[in-house]
């Protein structure tokens, strides 16, 4: 790889080029061990990794950060997307073109644990977690018990490798645990992260091979960018933010594909305080905001409001 600004490159060590597929076939250098070296080309910390990637700032339109995330104790492979042998059903369920998903497959690191490597070389985050998840409102979510696995969704999503179950929490910037893994599910919503207690996270195909991590059950909040809750985990939904509000309700449930249904409506603003108590039987409008950034987005928006 090349070397970044302070001097700091990946290398590989035994790893092979191998195809991947997704969609289209590429060839990606997969196995062997990873390290980093100085332009002197001396290994970092005299430390051999399973797999080191960049890390992102955000998740799909994000920016690199320069920071590594590193693998202790993982090994690279290519895993199939749908397995013949564990996923025989789901393979039955698939129809017309839909069958081409059984010909995907995709890197994967099997497991260790995983920590974040300044863009210098020293340790930001010991590799402890099963996963880290990316920066957004300045803390990432980390997960201790969960599985990895291809999530596919292809209403403009596309292919991703990423974390269900488990237990969740966070670390700031600097790598410290602002949060320790106690959630069942986190989700970020637009301009802040949202958490879950007494929900079961889960990953199924539907009869298109599509599959994505869903949360059922559960109480959601809120927490700040310093980890800390600032609205309690005791609302059956949690809407996205918009301009600093966001739609709740309490009692209702959740109807695929048609989103939340029933219960009562209420408002929440992005400090957790309730600016419309749950009484509504319809949908309150969520306050308008001067000049939002928002403003032509709006479809958008209500379209991730009901998928979350």
């Amino acid at each position: 790889d090349e070397f970044n600004k302070d001097g700091i490159a990946i290398v590989n060590q035994g790893g092979s080029m191998q195809e991947v597929f997704t969609g289209s076939p590429r060839m990606e250098r997969i196995g062997g061990k990873y390290g980093l070296i100085n332009e002197n080309k001396e290994l970092l910390n005299n430390v051999w990794y399973g797999c080191v990637e960049k890390e992102f700032n955000q998740y799909s339109y994000g920016f690199q950060t320069g920071d590594f995330r590193v693998n202790i104790g993982g090994k690279e492979i290519v895993a199939p997307y749908l397995d013949e042998n564990t996923h025989k059903k789901e393979i039955e369920r698939l129809v017309g073109e839909n069958r081409n998903m059984i010909k995907y497959k995709y890197k994967k690191v099997e497991g260790g644990k995983w920590g974040i490597i300044y863009r210098n070389g020293k340790e930001k985050c010991p590799p402890i977690y099963n996963h880290i998840g990316y920066f957004r409102d300045g803390i990432a979510p980390v997960n201790q018990g969960g599985n990895i696995g291809g999530i596919f969704l292809d209403y403009g999503y596309g292919f991703a490798v990423d974390c269900f179950g488990g237990k969740w929490g966070f670390i700031d910037n600097h790598g410290k645990e602002v949060c320790n893994c106690k959630y069942d599910s986190v989700e970020f919503l637009q301009e802040c992260w949202a958490i879950n207690i007494g929900g079961m996270q889960s990953a199924p195909f539907d009869e298109y091979g599509q599959r994505e991590i869903k949360t059922e059950g559960g109480k959601w909040g809120i927490i700040n960018s310093e980890g800390k809750e600032i609205c309690p985990p005791k609302y059956d939904y949690i809407g996205v933010f918009r301009d600093g509000f966001a739609l709740v309700n309490i009692g209702g449930y959740n109807k695929r594909p048609w989103g939340f249904q029933g219960g009562r409506w209420g408002i929440i603003d992005s400090h957790g305080r309730e600016i419309t108590p749950c009484v509504n039987v319809e949908r309150p409008q969520l306050p308008e905001v001067k000049n939002s950034r928002y403003r032509d987005w709006d479809d958008d928006l209500m379209l991730m409001d009901e998928i979350l």
